[in-house]
């Protein structure tokens, strides 16, 4: 964890408070200083995805992998019974892959707020 040394103090008016509080709140972030660091480092803080969402992609990825292992599976019989493995089998080894990859950084994505 970074050491932090620095303070910085300002003053809010009624509005501003009533505001940051609300916000603050949406954020479901722990503390408001990691609120005030969150809206130093990125240019919107936003509030977390729903929970049904993130275990929806958990899922998909977990389904997703499950194919890749089938696929290697399949491969693997193939090339150990001596049959040559289809360019169209390479293809959808590949983009399985890909699918993965895109499923790993959209849950990443989603839960980089959500600390």
């Amino acid at each position: 964890m970074a050491k932090r040394e620095h303070r910085r103090w300002t003053r809010l008016d009624d509005e501003e408070d009533d505001l940051f509080g609300k916000n603050f709140k949406k954020s479901a972030l722990k503390s408001p200083s990691e609120y005030v660091r969150q809206a130093i480092l990125y240019p919107q803080i936003k509030p977390p995805p729903p929970p049904e969402l993130v275990e929806v992609l958990k899922a998909i990825l977990r389904e997703n992998q499950a194919q890749g292992n089938n696929l290697n599976q399949i491969a693997f019989n193939l090339n150990a019974s001596g049959y040559p493995i289809p360019d169209e089998f390479r293809e959808m080894q590949k983009e399985q892959k890909n699918l993965n990859a895109e499923i790993r950084a959209a849950l990443c994505m989603l839960t980089r707020y959500a600390r």
